[in-house]
């Protein structure tokens, strides 16, 4: 294993789980080599089936932050695997979707400046 798996010591419900790779030094997972990203990811999968089975879980959120504003408060990689029941009125759900579908221009400006970003990215890294 490439990782760990913890209870979380103050878990949103019962089985509240933590997967953390035993890689340091990364705050966040754009921080982190993609092959070291890939290893973490494997571990969280088999961690999220065991605590779902463990369980009996119809369900499973898998949650990453990455920042403050996204509500990292523990600054290394660390993932979490929530069990999640019907009706447990957990309330980790996305706000309602926009009422209009994205058009064409809004998403081609989103998509040149992801374009625009991913070459800065990879210019960086072949430097």
């Amino acid at each position: 294993a490439y990782s760990i798996g913890i209870l979380d010591a103050f878990p949103v419900c019962r089985g509240h789980a933590l997967v953390i790779p035993k890689a340091k030094g990364y705050a966040n997972i754009m921080s982190m080599p993609p092959e070291t990203v890939g290893h973490l990811f494997q571990d969280v999968a088999r961690v999220s089936a065991i605590v779902q089975k463990a369980l009996g879980a119809s369900g499973i959120n898998i949650v990453q932050n990455n920042g403050k504003s996204s509500g990292q408060e523990v600054f290394h990689v660390h993932v979490h695997i929530i069990p999640r029941f019907k009706d447990d009125e957990l309330g980790l759900r996305f706000p309602p979707s926009a009422k209009e579908m994205l058009n064409a221009d809004s998403a081609g400006e989103l998509l040149t400046s992801f374009n625009e970003a991913a070459a800065s990215l990879k210019e960086a890294e072949d430097n």
